[in-house]
């Protein structure tokens, strides 16, 4: 028996697959979060993303096919790059790496 296919975007808050929205939309819906660059393709979703009230960037990453999700924090003089090149910093300050979708129970 399967699973249902869900996600966490929000901490406490998950979607199954079929009512998620796209990764800009979520974030976008987060008060005091503003997307200042978005960009998509082969199922890779990246977002650099501006914390207004703590004045603080990151980049959140959404890969629909392996099933992660991750924010990599992003400090002003290198989020450019990391948003262009999000797998070369994970593992540098990265939160987890959420398998929390397209996981299938036994």
């Amino acid at each position: 028996m399967s699973k249902q296919s869900s996600t966490e975007l929000v901490p406490g808050v998950r979607l199954d697959a079929a009512e998620e929205p796209s990764l800009e939309e979520a974030i976008q819906a987060q008060e005091g979060l503003r997307v200042v660059d978005f960009r998509e393709q082969d199922g890779i979703a990246v977002a650099l993303v501006l914390h207004e009230s703590e004045n603080r960037l990151f980049v959140s990453v959404r890969d629909s096919k392996a099933g992660h999700i991750f924010e990599l924090p992003a400090q002003k003089d290198k989020a450019w790059d990391i948003f262009n090149h999000p797998y070369g910093y994970v593992g540098a300050g990265s939160l987890a790496v959420s398998q929390a979708y397209n996981q299938e129970a036994a």
